[in-house]
């Protein structure tokens, strides 16, 4: 799920929906509720795709996911507000699933860091990888991969989202393959780590979001313990958000800022003993 700046409303695509049931339709939020849009050409279905708004070109980009085979796919996807439209770049990552993408505003490109390469036979062979730990930046019509002088571990599924204060972007936690906990910021050239003394538990599958207060906002996730419910926000560190009222704890909810200065929050699931409880309900955060 991601905001689209150049037309006021946030676009989902596709989820995994019970155990392993994969969809591919197109939702839409304006403010108030969900329509269906129905494009005559989509991505296939998939769940865990990478997904991010390219202010420079006004057009939301998805990357990857994991198809209805187990695979991670390779494959970029653009959407204008009425229709997607596959791209065909020269190169590209490999494919992989729970990329951690976003809008880096330094640079003007889309960013990716990492994911994983879901079932690959040789994911760990030429042009691919298990843990992915490489950064890639889309211009518009191509990817290019940099080769930075510092990064992150390799990793998959962290919360990763650009400071409205300074402009970086910062990344936190994942799985690679245990869960991290650990932040770092990305300058438009490289990847720092930043040490915090209070920062939220490690965790995976779950997202930063801008806020009105300039902050970023994260919530949920898998933890150690199975799926999370607290809310943090980060302002040059890490502080816990300590509203009254929140959603259940959950893991893989979709998430994205409103355009209001707000967030909106849409499903995920929660784990028992036996089974994984798909969750459908909408919530949004005000600051």
């Amino acid at each position: 799920m991601e905001y689209d700046g150049a037309r006021g409303e946030i676009l989902l695509f596709g989820g995994i929906c019970g155990e392993s049931s994969l969809l591919g339709d197109t939702w839409l939020w304006s403010g108030k509720s969900w329509r269906e849009a129905r494009p005559a050409r989509s991505p296939s279905a998939r769940g865990r795709a990478g997904i991010a708004y390219d202010a420079a070109h006004r057009q939301v980009v998805l990357f990857g996911g994991i198809g209805g085979d187990g695979l991670g796919l390779p494959d970029t996807w653009t959407w204008d507000g009425t229709g997607w439209t596959e791209a065909h770049p020269p190169a590209s990552p490999s494919a992989r699933s729970a990329p951690n993408m976003t809008y880096d505003p330094i640079s003007q490109r889309v960013l990716l860091f990492g994911g994983y390469a879901a079932g690959q036979a040789n994911p760990g062979g030429p042009g691919g990888c298990s843990e992915c730990g490489d950064t890639w930046t889309w211009d518009g019509t191509n990817w290019e991969e940099l080769h930075p002088l510092g990064s992150p571990r390799p990793r998959y599924g962290s919360a990763i989202g650009a400071d409205p204060k300074t402009g970086r972007v910062i990344l936190f936690g994942g799985r690679t393959p245990g869960l991290i906990g650990d932040t770092f910021a990305w300058d438009g050239a490289t990847w720092s780590a930043l040490p915090a003394e209070t920062a939220p538990s490690r965790r995976v599958f779950t997202h930063l979001v801008r806020t009105g207060s300039n902050a970023l906002l994260l919530f949920g996730g898998e933890g150690d313990k199975g799926a999370l419910g607290d809310t943090w926000l980060w302002r040059d560190g890490w502080t816990a958000d300590t509203g009254t009222t929140m959603p259940s704890p959950r893991i893989g909810e979709a998430f994205a800022q409103d355009g209001t200065g707000g967030v909106l929050l849409f499903g995920g699931f929660q784990l028992t003993a036996t089974t994984r409880v798909r969750l459908g309900d909408t919530w949004t955060w005000r600051p």
